[in-house]
């Protein structure tokens, strides 16, 4: 079978299991998401992603030397307990729902959208304004005068994969769709995430832009594409069959199989299921064009006994170095930091994940679609 018959053979059996697995159809009229695209090459540039330059103007530049005033941080985590718009709706699901606080500035700001965790079968939006690390992200990144979007996306429990990975391209089409009407910048959008929500954005950050050309749907035209990805917590391969050779486990965990549209443990062995765990992983999208990545993980690098259960190397720092040695590889940048590199440091993760965003902001030369030149839709 030559390459291109295996191209299509793979992706039309991807298509068939996401049929017949999935089973999530959207109703008449409603939106369609862009179709996966499973057999990318690893070692060259993603098909139909142009590289174009952008000109950062001063004016909307952001500084390192601001982000940690005081004054700027007050304002900034005052303004946090509240969005400035809730509960938009970005899609035609119930959970197609977003959060966002806008920095200010008169010029377009950057914009960070941020991907909660839990397993992909449980979270919400509303933990980057519950949990302490979360508000000083939330409020630094606001400090820095860069604005924040939180997600919600479809949950494994009503929906498997790729529904909670397409959900996050659409809300990123739609955040540059309505970028007008947020005074944000299009060109400078990053992606941020705990455990599930780190997964959905370095899936983001590697994939191949989803954007559909052709669309009816003028969000649809638009890229998924992003200019850097910060995530804690996180793993970048959702493989059963490498999680469990990783960590030298029989334990294949309930979200996983849930996350997949498995019944059981034993379905890992069906192959119908396999070009799924690939697709699913970001490290087997990622190319030599790709954007620049920060890793952190609270869990100390010790090794694990053997059939050690996924609640003890599910944050485990071996998936950041497994990603950081590919990366390393393919010269990107990939900064990877574990909880005792802070030990003895003036800096903490929060200050290095906000000017990490902003280095890549002021750096950024990745390309997305022109705003198409229509009236923007009603945001309620």
């Amino acid at each position: 079978m030559d390459k291109r018959t295996l191209k299509w053979s793979t992706v039309f059996g991807i298509a068939m299991l996401y049929s017949s697995v999935v089973c999530v159809t959207a109703a008449a009229g409603e939106i369609e998401y862009p179709l996966l695209n499973t057999t990318q090459d690893t070692l060259t540039p993603k098909a139909g992603r142009k590289i174009i330059q952008f000109s950062i103007l001063a004016s909307t530049s952001t500084q390192s030397e601001d982000v940690h005033s005081d004054t700027m941080r007050s304002r900034a985590r005052k303004r946090t307990e509240q969005p400035d718009y809730a509960d938009v709706q970005y899609g035609p699901y119930e959970r197609n729902k977003l959060d966002i606080w806008l920095a200010e500035n008169e010029s377009p700001t950057p914009l960070v959208v941020y991907f909660h965790g839990g397993g992909f079968f449980t979270g919400d939006k509303h933990t980057i304004r519950q949990s302490l690390n979360k508000q000083n992200l939330l409020s630094s990144l606001l400090a820095a005068g860069i604005s924040v979007a939180a997600v919600n996306y479809r949950l494994s429990t009503t929906a498997p994969y790729p529904a909670q990975m397409h959900d996050g391209a659409r809300a990123l089409q739609f955040l540059r769709y309505n970028a007008a009407r947020y005074n944000i910048d299009p060109a400078r959008i990053g992606v941020s995430g705990t455990s599930a929500g780190g997964g959905i954005s370095l899936w983001l950050a590697f994939h191949e832009d989803l954007s559909d050309p052709v669309s009816k749907d003028p969000i649809n035209r638009l890229s998924t594409r992003v200019s850097a990805a910060v995530v804690y917590n996180t793993q970048t391969t959702y493989d059963p069959r490498k999680i469990m050779k990783l960590f030298n486990t029989k334990h294949v965990e309930w979200p996983l199989i849930k996350f997949f549209g498995m019944y059981t443990a034993n379905d890992v062995n069906d192959p119908k299921y396999h070009p799924l765990f690939i697709d699913a992983s970001s490290i087997n999208h990622l190319t030599t064009d790709d954007v620049p990545v920060l890793l952190y993980y609270s869990q100390a690098e010790i090794p694990l006994e053997a059939n050690t259960r996924g609640h003890k190397h599910i944050h485990h720092p071996r998936f950041g170095q497994l990603l950081k040695e590919k990366m390393d590889q393919l010269v990107i940048v990939c900064v990877l930091k574990l909880r005792e590199d802070y030990r003895n440091s003036s800096s903490n993760v929060i200050k290095d994940s906000v000017n990490f965003f902003i280095d890549a902001f002021n750096k950024n030369n990745h390309a997305f679609p022109d705003k198409p030149s229509i009236q923007l839709p009603s945001v309620h």
